[in-house]
């Protein structure tokens, strides 16, 4: 039963193809019938009529018609031509129109309207094969029946062929694929976790071992396709042949039906377009270079963030999120950072980690003894837990060791101190069950959870953290609370953006963002802080 699901699939993939390409053309459908009709039938038509004149010359001797036959054929060749481009405009200006309506992004729109048109092309081609089954059927029943046979045993050839590519692909393709998008988001900062580098090396190696796999299925695919086609156009012969020495076909019919069989078959071969729209293409970033680095022992820790004269402007934007800052943040204990909704929480932590660079200016680690190291050649190893989850396909194991080197057995008992592992054995196959992106396992809250799981799993010194309050319910908050508390006893350095009361209660530095500015707020120790910003229950 299990092994049936991936033919369903993608049966009812071919049937949603097929409607979303003929909604697209459900105004113009007459015309592009026609269009396409006239190209089948001209591409048909057209060798089958010079075949035929060609040889009423060479049997009459009247070598003189040959001009006559050239020219019309040259013109037949035109029209067909001028069909074709005509068909080919009106199906990219409708392709573009629908993406437009749909809101697709106009960089992707090149690659989609040549995947789309292919198919609306391919939608035509399988309206008109009736007709040219009919032809055969014409020219002698047995003609139609056997092309029938061999049209149906293709196309569930190509059918199973379908179900077996995704099947086989999403597991390799869609994790290194997740990782590659990962690495673009947070490049620079990925750039200091040499953990996720290696599981991307790895996942790149099992990806490339995976292409390789299906390059070769899809020559064996082509020359099995191939090898169908040849012995279907042998058996037409021969069957012609056999209809031939019983006087019930003539020997012209017996051309002429491979012909048509083939113009049955080709489209039937071309359903590996089907393949190319479920592949799902993903933003892939370019590095500008290697991150240069600068070797630290794991003894020297930064003691300082420098700002110096840092001012950031969002890509298309007119006013600064920050201006001019000079500033130093002490990288002892608990800091946080608290403002307004809109004034730069989660901008700053991403200055902080790398993942952006200021528009002037620099963010400097100061390790002291005149040790001070911009952000972008830091090699130093930071934890960053962003305001969205940060998942690939893989395992759940995989995904909560995505950034960190802890063994199954410490992940298992970080799960169980953070409430997590009796959820994650629940699950089908426990910590092997397959997760990603839109992962249906866990709930907002849980999923926040293991994001704060892939946090404590780096085993960082410094840990940079974007609304830590975000989807966790008091139990939760409470047990990420004492954990907080219990790493910046043991000399944790933490930063954390965030108006939530109860966090900015366990800080021991607090700075409140205001006017494009960081201010700090004079304190000694963790006490209650009175700020028109620090509201309970409150998100950053």
């Amino acid at each position: 039963m299990r092994s049936s699901r991936p033919l369903l699939i993608t049966i009812h993939n071919l049937f949603a193809h097929l409607s979303n390409a003929l909604a697209i053309i459900k105004d113009e459908w007459k015309i592009i019938l026609i269009a396409s009709g006239g190209v089948s039938l001209l591409s048909l038509t057209v060798p089958l009529y010079m075949l035929h004149l060609i040889d009423h010359v060479f049997m009459t001797g009247q070598i003189r018609n040959l001009i006559g036959i050239t020219a019309v054929a040259v013109l037949a060749i035109i029209l067909q031509w001028v069909l074709q481009a005509g068909r080919d405009k009106m199906l990219s200006a409708m392709i573009q129109q629908n993406m437009l309506n749909s809101h697709m992004a106009a960089r992707k729109t090149s690659q989609t309207t040549s995947q789309q048109k292919s198919l609306l092309i391919l939608v035509m081609d399988y309206i008109w094969l009736p007709l040219f089954l009919a032809t055969l059927t014409l020219l002698h029943p047995v003609f139609g029946l056997y092309a029938l046979v061999v049209a149906i045993c293709l196309m569930t050839y190509e059918v199973m062929s379908l179900a077996s590519h995704p099947h086989v692909a999403s597991k390799h393709q869609g994790r290194y694929l997740g990782l590659q998008a990962l690495q673009h988001k947070l490049g620079s900062y990925l750039s200091l976790k040499t953990s996720f580098q290696n599981i991307y090396d790895v996942s790149y190696q099992d990806h490339a071992d995976h292409e390789d796999k299906v390059g070769r299925k899809q020559a064996h695919h082509q020359s099995s396709r191939m090898g169908i086609r040849v012995l279907a156009t042998i058996g037409m012969y021969t069957v012609g042949a056999i209809l031939v020495t019983r006087q019930e076909l003539s020997p012209g019919s017996v051309i002429i039906a491979p012909i048509l069989l083939n113009f049955i078959l080709l489209p039937i071969c071309k359903m590996d377009i089907f393949a190319n729209l479920n592949d799902q293409q993903h933003d892939q970033g370019q590095n500008s270079g290697p991150v240069p680095s600068i070797d630290l022992s794991d003894d020297i820790y930064p003691e300082k963030i420098r700002l110096v004269n840092v001012t950031h402007v969002h890509k298309g934007a007119v006013n600064p999120v920050f201006h001019d800052l000079k500033m130093s943040l002490e990288l002892s204990g608990i800091s946080s950072f608290s403002g307004p909704a809109g004034s730069g929480k989660s901008q700053l932590m991403r200055l902080l980690t790398g993942i952006d660079q200021p528009t002037r200016g620099k963010v400097v680690y100061d390790f002291g003894q005149g040790r001070r190291i911009n952000v972008s050649g830091l090699k130093f190893p930071i934890g960053f837990l962003p305001d969205h989850n940060l998942f690939v396909r893989g395992s759940v194991m995989e995904n909560l060791s995505l950034f960190g080197s802890m063994s199954e057995n410490d992940m298992m008992v970080l799960a169980m101190e953070l409430g997590l592992h009796d959820q994650i054995m629940a699950l089908p196959d426990g910590y092997d069950t397959i997760l990603h992106q839109n992962s249906t396992y866990f709930s907002a809250s849980e999923k926040r959870m293991l994001g704060w799981v892939q946090l404590f799993a780096q085993q960082a010194p410094l840990l940079v953290i974007d609304q830590p309050d975000l989807a966790l319910d008091g139990a939760q908050r409470k047990i990420i609370l004492q954990k907080l508390t219990s790493l910046a006893d043991e000399g944790q350095a933490v930063l954390l953006a965030s108006n939530n009361k109860a966090f900015t209660e366990i800080a021991s530095h607090r700075y409140i963002i205001s006017s494009k500015q960081i201010k700090p707020v004079q304190n000694d120790g963790p006490v209650r802080l009175h700020s028109p910003y620090a509201i309970a229950g409150e998100g950053s």
